[in-house]
């Protein structure tokens, strides 16, 4: 049984070590979730979704600032004495 259990270490000592002798060091390597492991792995496709996803997400970011441009115009008029109709109607043709 000892016999077994030394050769199981060798066995796991062997397979740690490259065919040269030295040891495997990961840090030599890319990390696997890095931009450029990303972008080299990446076909047309990917490229175009990620290109797409990022449209996107500057789109829904700038959303809500430019909502709250709007709101706050609104409520700047309606502050006013005289709110009407035509108020509102200022503050929906500043968006054209």
């Amino acid at each position: 049984m000892a016999e077994s259990s030394s050769a199981r270490k060798k066995n796991v000592e062997l397979s740690r070590n490259k065919p040269d002798g030295k040891e495997k060091s990961s840090s030599s390597a890319a990390p696997s979730g890095s931009l450029k492991t990303v972008l080299n792995q990446s076909d047309w496709k990917d490229m175009l979704l990620m290109i797409l996803g990022s449209i996107g997400s500057l789109a829904d970011g700038s959303a809500m600032a430019l909502m709250m441009l709007i709101v706050s115009s609104l409520m700047n008029s309606y502050g006013d004495a005289s709110f009407t109709l035509q108020d509102v109607n200022k503050v929906g043709l500043k968006l054209h």
